[in-house]
């Protein structure tokens, strides 16, 4: 007790001598309030500019609502110009592609028919290029004449047989014709049958087209020609009339050069092995000379039905 009771005794008298020690210096220097002198500006010197970019204050980001989808990530500038991947120092980083035009005739529609030829041609003309029968049939009508000669019709059949390939073809050809041809035109001589045979060369299957055939041919023939007298201004023996007759004369062996051309539809089956096609034919023969006898030229156009196989 004793010490504590000093303890308080001191405190105060510490305080009051403190407060002693700062009262005189207060004292001077609380006279009255003072008026600060006014002090000339001095002129403000020019900031130097800084390099550092003025940064531009940007919006906050605004949260999506939760329902919404994930936007996808932006694409940047640096992206589009940075190459795909890194190339060697030798070659350049990117390499312009070249795109070729469309050509005007793939984009041009096709019609049916050059449509079909071009689905059938590789089948028509294949690239082994197969020889492969060829067989061409035509029943004919002729219309003869010739210089001072009585002229005359025939009627008959010719067949050609013989192997084509893709652009060429040939065949030997066989005509039978009967009729009637007056070699004078006051003369009683005439000619009734022409037999032939001769060479013939063609367009193989390259007369093949789309739906049908076009086919030209062309040839050299050597007939026999049946010649007969006649006895009156009749040919024909009548069966009541025994006086009337046809007597034998001497027969001819007339050549010439022959062209045809058949054209024709064409049956599409790829199950058969030969294409078959039916038409008509027209042509021309001539008879320019004979080994055996006397015979004007003669000129004959023919016009019938044909048929193609091949």
């Amino acid at each position: 007790m004793v010490m504590l009771c000093s303890v308080v005794a001191t405190i105060p008298a510490q305080a009051k001598a403190h407060a002693g020690m700062a009262g005189p210096e207060a004292g001077a220097a609380a006279p009255g309030p003072s008026i600060p002198e006014p002090v000339a500006a001095e002129p403000a010197e020019p900031i130097a500019p800084t390099e550092a970019p003025i940064e531009t204050p940007t919006a906050p980001p605004v949260e999506p609502p939760a329902d919404a989808t994930p936007p996808t990530a932006p694409i940047r500038a640096d992206m589009l110009d940075a190459p795909a991947a890194a190339t060697p120092a030798s070659t350049p980083a990117t390499t312009p592609s070249v795109v070729s035009a469309p050509s005007p005739a793939a984009d041009e529609e096709l019609t049916p028919n050059e449509a079909i030829t071009k689905a059938y041609s590789p089948k028509f003309r294949p690239n082994a290029n197969p020889g492969k029968l060829n067989v061409a049939g035509r029943l004919m009508f002729a219309n003869a004449g010739a210089k001072d000669a009585g002229g005359g019709r025939f009627g008959g059949i010719a067949v050609d047989v013989g192997q084509s390939w893709n652009r060429f073809g040939y065949a030997i050809t066989a005509t039978a014709y009967g009729g009637r041809f007056a070699l004078q035109e006051t003369g009683t001589r005439e000619i009734n049958a022409l037999l032939g045979v001769g060479p013939t060369v063609g367009l193989g299957r390259m007369a093949l087209l789309g739906r049908g055939f076009l086919d030209l041919r062309v040839g050299y023939d050597f007939y026999y020609g049946v010649v007969n007298e006649r006895d009156g201004d009749t040919v024909v023996r009548p069966q009541s009339n025994d006086a009337v007759a046809i007597s034998p004369a001497k027969n001819l062996l007339p050549h010439g050069p022959r062209v045809r051309l058949d054209l024709g539809l064409v049956a599409l089956d790829d199950s058969r092995r030969y294409w078959h096609g039916i038409g008509v034919s027209m042509g021309y023969q001539a008879l320019v000379d004979s080994f055996r006898g006397d015979m004007p030229v003669t000129h004959m156009l023919t016009l019938g039905l044909s048929y193609w196989m091949g």
